[in-house]
Parts: C-alpha cells; structure tokens; sequence
C-alpha cells in the first residue's frame, strides 16, 4: 500500500492499552495481518487504526456510500464489543453512540428507525429507544449497567500517571492504561500538579521558618511530653486518633496524659470510630470522668459499615473531662458537620469542626492541645480563634505540613 490513509474517526474509541498494542504488534510480526482494513472510498479508515499504524503496507477492503454518521457507527459498532474496555471507558463509548444515534436519525428519520440504528451501532433496540426516548428525539439518557462506572485509580498510581504525562506520553495512551478516559486523566495530573505545587510551597516555607516549632513537635506524645507540657496547664484537649483495633490503646495513653496536663474541669475530646467504640470509652473512662457523646454529621460521600450493612452518616466525639466540673459556657449544639476537607491529609478533619468545641468549650488565649495533630487543623482552628496551641505528631511529614498550614 503506498497511499497514506486517514484517521478521523479515533476519538470514537479509546486507545488500546500499552500492553494490548505490543501483544497486537508482535502478533503481526508473527503471522502478518490476517483481516484487512476497512476504508471509505476517500482512504479513512473504518476499522484496523493499530493494525494501520503497526503494518502501513496492509490489505484494505473499502466500503462506499456511506453517510458520516453512517461511518462513524461503523466503526462503534466494529470495535466496542471486542475491545477490552473498562465499565467507565464503555460509558464514555456510549456517549458517542448516543450522538451518532441522534445524528442517524437526523440524516434520515425514515430509514433510520430505533431498530435500523440498533443494527448499525450493535446495541439492542431496548438501548435505542432509551437513548432517542418516546419522540425519537432529544434524551440524554444512556443505558448502564452501572450506577457508577468510575475506574478507581489507586492514590499511589496517580503521581505516576501524572509523571508519565509530564514526560510527553499522550494523555489518551496513559488514560487507556488506567482503563479511565482521558478526561478523568486529566483531573488527576490537575489535582497531581497542585498538590506538588503546594509540596513546593510547604518546602520553601519551611526553609524559611528554620527551626521555628510554631508550637508543633514532632514525636510520640506518650513519650515527649513529659517535659514539653506542665501538670493543669491545658483548657482543651480535641484530637482525631486512628480508628484502627492497633490504635485503640492510644485512647487509654491519651486519658492518661489528659488526666495529668488539663486545667481541673476542662474537656480531652476525641474522634472515635463506631467499631471500637466499647473499648475506647472503657479506656479513657480509667482516667476521665464520661461527659458526654457528641456527633459529627456525614455530608458528602458513602460511608459503609458492610459486616452489619449499615450506612454510616455520622461519627462519634467523645467527650470526658477532668473533674470538677464547673459548667460556665453557654448552650451549644453536640452535633456539627463540617463537610468534607481531605486536601492536607487523607485522615483530615474539617476546621469548622474544630472552631465548634475550641470556641464553645474555651476561651480566649487557652491552650488547645492535639497530641495526634495529623495536617494541624486543630491548631489552625484555635490560631482563627485567638487561642494558643500545642500540636504533636509522630509522622514528620504531617509536622512538616501543619506548620506550613499554621505559618
């Protein structure tokens, strides 16, 4: 073949996967091209992109009189079922197919009935008459098997996706390799892009600050603050723990170092997961006296306990307190949602949550304390509020971060 043919139609479909494209080419190698490609009358081809592009030399079978809404059902038609496509691929795919059903019934209402476009597009009537609805005409409605067709790409994946981006890969050959389209790609590299931009800010910041704590250690609170932090020095004790069965002793660690550092009267709140909930008043009841159990709302995602098939829509605060207790604030509600804030942090808590206890349960210029302070939002909170503040966590990356945020 010594013409060069033409590609308008590939952003019908997505890519194949880099691994699919080597297995096709050294298929090719091996035994040759054993199914033409398919063409119109003017050299575009209809079917066989990556057959074209592995063998330029192919056989090709040319199919006329084709409209191009015609073509371009051709070549859905041609690859959808047989391509390995993931369900969010399929979906973006169905996008199209809902277009070029349109666009056929457009060309030619008469000809072009739901059955007829069912045929041409490899689809169910079912699916066509879904698409069109009762007129024929104007739906958007698509027919998935899935509510949410979604791929997941693992957080560890998506700085390697970005990377391959920044390197001149394609953003359609990467997207096709997560089994994701393109645009889904894109949001990723974004998101990727800014959270090293914001890594890059941390860093310089941090240079800049030098040995400056900003009131934020870095350490195991059950072995460093015994000298970091006075007996009856502390008005507000509010940390999120992890909620795993290894974590639940630091609850009872926590108690004990409540019982030592708060002011007589003041309050060691915490975020407490439901499954381990038992324990961890058990614990801290050893070294505090029970206050009260307050709630946060969920307000956005599917928060799932699957043993009992519960949908979760709030988290437990527990809350006791150092007697004797002196009631001197005002009424405030014990349930608060702050939405959704996972930016610094994939265990982050909103700071709104955070203002609620430290404004309602302090006053100005108390010591806040966060033994486990994660990205710092208990910090950040009490710093809004004209309080001071003591944060300490294990993991140096999450110091690094909550000084940042607190600078």
């Amino acid at each position: 073949m010594s013409k060069k043919l033409n590609t308008p139609y590939t952003s019908l479909l997505p890519a194949l996967s880099t691994e699919e494209q080597e297995s096709l080419r050294l298929s090719i190698k091996a035994d040759g091209v054993r199914d033409p490609i398919i063409i119109d009358e003017v050299g575009n081809i209809l079917d066989g992109h990556h057959r074209y592009k592995f063998c330029p030399t192919a056989a090709t079978r040319t199919i006329r009189g084709l409209t191009d809404a015609e073509k371009q059902a051709f070549v859905l038609q041609a690859n959808f079922a047989r391509r390995n496509l993931s369900p969010e691929q399929k979906k973006e795919v169905q996008k199209s197919m809902i277009a070029v059903a349109k666009a056929l019934r457009t060309e030619d209402p008469k000809r072009n009935t739901q059955a007829e476009i069912a045929v041409k597009l490899g689809v169910t009537q079912q699916a066509v008459s879904k698409w069109l609805g009762k007129s024929g005409h104007n739906t958007t409605r698509c027919d998935m098997s899935t509510p949410d067709a979604k791929v997941k790409v693992p957080p560890k994946e998506r700085p390697k996706l970005a990377k391959r981006v920044a390197k001149g890969e394609s953003i359609e050959q990467v997207a096709a390799d997560y089994g994701i389209t393109p645009r889904h790609a894109r949001r990723i590299v974004t998101a990727e892009n800014k959270e090293k931009q914001k890594k890059e800010e941390r860093k310089k910041l941090l240079k800049e600050l030098g040995t400056e704590t900003i009131g934020i250690h870095h350490g195991d609170f059950r072995k460093i603050t015994g000298k970091l932090i006075a007996d009856n020095s502390i008005d507000l004790i509010l940390t999120d723990p992890p909620y795993n069965k290894e974590s639940v002793s630091l609850y009872g660690n926590l108690a004990k170092l409540a019982a030592r550092v708060l002011k007589p009267g003041s309050w060691c709140l915490a975020y407490a997961g439901h499954s381990f909930l038992v324990e961890v008043i058990n614990l801290m009841g050893e070294y505090l006296e029970w206050g009260w159990p307050f709630a946060v709302g969920h307000t956005g995602g599917d928060s799932r306990f699957r043993k009992h098939k519960i949908q979760v829509g709030w988290k437990p605060i527990v809350g006791y307190y150092k007697p004797p207790l002196s009631v001197w604030w005002d009424w405030f509600p014990d349930v608060v949602s702050g939405g959704r804030e996972k930016a610094d942090h994939k265990w982050q808590q909103p700071v709104v949550e955070a203002e609620h206890f430290i404004k309602n349960l302090t006053l100005k210029n108390a010591v806040v304390l966060d033994p486990m302070c994660g990205s710092g939002t208990v910090c950040l909170a009490a710093k809004n509020l004209g309080r001071q503040w003591i944060g300490i966590d294990i993991d140096r990356h999450c110091v690094e971060t909550a000084r940042s945020r607190i600078a």
